[in-house]
């Protein structure tokens, strides 16, 4: 059994930094251990918060991967983690770092691996695809599709390094139905892509969504049994959601709320469906129990979103200990 968290980083335009904290101090790699994590995955959501070298060049990849790889062998020294493999050329386009139709061989995310890999550093256990769209070899990521010959070529050069190659798809509220029919994990394929994975932890999207898609209808807790069911039939694992909405930060407005979240009613909101933090709490530890009720205890591999706060998974230790009588981690 296997737990990672996600731990996020950023470019702030002369150099990295980690996003993550214990209330109001940087979080470091005991902390994660102590909650019990066993590994990290070190993400900058789909590409938009690592340094880009302008263009989607194979030497270019390779510089930006060695800038962040020389941090990250620093800052996560003590625990093995996984090392993002970035999409998109920043948060305010929807351009990614080269041609997914095309080949693997000589792009830029070929030399973004080969410059990660400059570095050597025995803690580092594979990559992780940044790209979550469960559709992007089906309907497509927004500007396009990605190919199925780049993903099988991506992976055979991560594996070929004795590395594994995982991918954190969200489902987006979309039915089971229509994710075996329509997805990059679905039943044809010329279009499935678990294959090329060692491990996918799909992203349920209940902890967001009230509605799901394309049937509009509610995204109720029996739903989520079957979502749960459905990643287990297809040899997956889930990744639990949460953010700090759970804290239940008193705010009088936006500008008392930590960066990323908004005030209402009186609490700091994130991306919850619900803004009140009992609520919350409760979709958050839906999670735990549609694994009991459907499989009879947790995912043997679990990945865990919090947003940039510990105290968050300490919350939820707290509850999921109290009221569903299993640990949360």
């Amino acid at each position: 059994m296997a737990t990672f968290a996600l731990w996020w980083f950023r470019w702030n335009g002369s150099n990295y930094e980690s996003r993550m904290r214990v209330g109001d101090r940087e979080a470091t790699v005991l902390d994660f251990k102590d909650r019990g994590f066993d590994y990290i995955i070190a993400l900058d959501g789909e590409g938009g918060a690592s340094n880009y070298s302008d263009s989607p060049s194979y030497d270019n990849g390779y510089t930006d991967g060695q800038e962040l790889a020389m941090w990250l062998t620093f800052k996560l020294n003590g625990i093995p983690y996984y090392v993002t493999i970035p999409f998109y050329e920043s948060h305010s386009t929807s351009n990614p770092r080269g041609d997914p139709r095309g080949e693997f061989n000589n792009s830029y995310w070929h030399g973004w691996i080969d410059g990660v890999l400059s570095v050597v550093d025995s803690n580092r256990k594979g990559f992780y695809w940044s790209l979550e769209s469960v559709l992007q070899t089906t309907t497509g990521y927004g500007a396009g599709k990605v190919s199925v010959g780049f993903i099988k070529g991506l992976s055979q050069y991560v594996r070929g390094h004795g590395l594994k190659l995982l991918w954190i798809p969200a489902l987006g509220g979309r039915t089971v139905d229509y994710l075996r029919r329509k997805s990059s994990l679905g039943d044809n394929p010329s279009y499935s892509i678990r294959q090329y994975f060692d491990y996918i932890f799909c992203q349920p999207n209940y902890y967001q969504n009230s509605r799901m898609a394309p049937t509009n209808t509610p995204y109720d807790y029996s739903s989520l049994k079957d979502i749960v069911d459905w990643i287990y039939e297809g040899q997956m694992y889930m990744e639990m959601e949460v953010d700090r909405t759970v804290l239940g930060i008193n705010c009088g407005g936006n500008e008392d709320c930590p960066e990323g979240m908004r005030c209402n009613a009186g609490v700091c909101w994130e991306n919850c469906r619900s803004s009140d933090p009992d609520v919350a709490i409760g979709y958050a530890g839906d999670y735990l129990q549609a694994q009991k009720d459907v499989l009879g205890g947790k995912f043997y591999h679990r990945a865990y979103y919090f947003s940039t706060d510990l105290r968050v998974i300490d919350e939820m230790e707290n509850y999921c200990q109290n009221s569903l009588g299993d640990r949360y981690v």
